[in-house]
């Protein structure tokens, strides 16, 4: 059999970009490694360029042509260029090659907006002691946190939950016959935004139940079908 070892590449080189998204809050700059890879012994200088950079935003690389295995910084300036996620694309040339790697620049301006509570719907009864927080969304925002108290000042958190989405449900199970405080919040890179206006629900009462299933289980196990009819 022919076996070839050390021959997976030819001679070349490759453009390995670290991070390849980089999250940033305007006015501080976005940096990037920009590292080149050497491919049997591939040893001239890649001229390195970079592609959908937004108006307004400068790009510079510290070394320009870089020698396959080394490394350039590559420093993005945002300026006055508005919030948005910009695909951007760094492109290498060298010796008739060329060879390019898609980045990624994710500019916020500002920390978000605030959220507005939606379910339960404010002054809502008979909530589930274990219920499910809903808000609308915002814009620019990466992740919330949510904050559940039973004082309308919130001086005392009784719990405090976090999603990447906008719908939350509790992870405890909160008291019954209960009137509970709730607010949430965004987040990005820029920071934590204000919180929402505070909304309102009152969990219901649950009685106390025993659940009986004998071990006769000759015509079956019911037991999840007594739990599956109470929840």
């Amino acid at each position: 059999a022919l076996m070839c070892q050390n021959c997976m590449f030819a001679a070349g080189f490759d453009l390995e970009p670290v991070p390849v998204t980089r999250n940033v809050c305007a006015p501080a700059a976005a940096l990037f490694t920009v590292g080149v890879e050497s491919h049997q012994g591939f040893d001239d200088p890649v001229t390195l360029s970079l592609t959908g950079v937004p108006a307004g935003a400068v790009a510079a690389f510290d070394v320009n042509p870089v020698l396959p295995g080394s490394q350039a910084h590559l420093t993005i300036t945002p300026g006055a260029v508005a919030a948005g996620d910009y695909a951007l694309g760094i492109d290498g040339d060298a010796a008739g090659l060329d060879r390019s790697h898609p980045l990624y620049l994710n500019l916020r301006t500002a920390a978000p907006a605030a959220a507005v509570p939606t379910l339960p719907a404010s002054g809502a009864v008979n909530v589930s002691p274990q219920p499910v927080l809903e808000w609308t969304a915002v814009p620019w925002a990466a992740s919330y946190v949510v904050e559940v108290s039973t004082q309308s000042s919130f001086q005392s958190i009784f719990y405090t939950g976090y999603s990447e989405t906008t719908v939350h449900k509790l992870r405890e199970i909160l008291g019954q016959n209960t009137l509970y405080y709730w607010r949430v919040r965004a987040r990005n890179v820029c920071g934590f935004g204000v919180f929402s206006a505070t909304s309102t629900f009152t969990t219901r009462n649950v009685p106390n139940l025993l659940l009986v299933d004998d071990d006769w289980d000759y015509w079956g196990n019911f037991q999840s079908d007594y739990r599956a009819a109470l929840d």
